[in-house]
């Protein structure tokens, strides 16, 4: 409508399709019914995407040690990461999401914004190992 009047002409919208958002595109998307009967199926597992994807517009920054004690623990922590602003991912070594870290430019450090591995998850995890 506002942009038949910007013209001058009348004008509606009859429908609209988001093509996609971000890395995700229409023919990647399933279906609610293809969904409803794979979850009946017992196979939905399989529509799944990794976190890390809907991530990979942020920087990443793989980080071990005390930084990665840090992080978990809700701590600011110095980065040697190109990008001094926004959002980036953190990763350990084996390619585990971490966290969404923010850069507080006042200090000069991450902020830990969302920590997505908690420490019975880790332990679990080194105790296999």
């Amino acid at each position: 409508h506002d942009i038949g009047q910007a013209l001058g002409v009348g004008a509606h919208l009859a429908g609209l399709v988001r093509l996609a958002v971000g890395p995700f595109r229409l023919e990647e998307a399933i279906s609610l019914e293809a969904l409803a009967r794979s979850a009946q199926e017992g196979d939905w597992p399989v529509h799944l995407v990794p976190m890390a994807r809907a991530l990979e517009h942020l920087g990443a920054v793989v980080v071990e040690g005390p930084i990665l004690e840090d992080i978990l623990h809700g701590r600011q922590v110095p980065l040697e990461h190109p990008q001094k602003e926004g959002l980036c991912a953190a990763y350990d070594v084996h390619g585990e999401l971490l966290a969404i870290l923010a850069y507080d430019a006042q200090s000069g450090l991450w902020q830990p914004r969302k920590v997505l591995m908690d420490e019975p998850k880790r332990q679990r995890d080194a105790d296999a190992i």
